[in-house]
């Protein structure tokens, strides 16, 4: 995914729902990494949660 979509995402400048149709959504391996840190920040999520929740 790009990298600038990606922290609007994260962010909240923009919702998943209004990401173009043909976007390339796949995320890299970092990436997956700082959405599970987000999932533990925002959510309390463990890091093995988040790792389930995300893979």
């Amino acid at each position: 995914m790009n990298q600038v979509l990606f922290e609007q995402l994260l962010e909240g400048n923009i919702e998943y729902k209004d990401v173009p149709e043909d976007t390339d959504i796949e995320l890299t391996d970092e990436q997956r990494h700082e959405m599970r840190l987000w999932l533990v920040g925002v959510y309390g999520f463990s890091y093995g949660a988040a790792k389930s929740y995300i893979d």
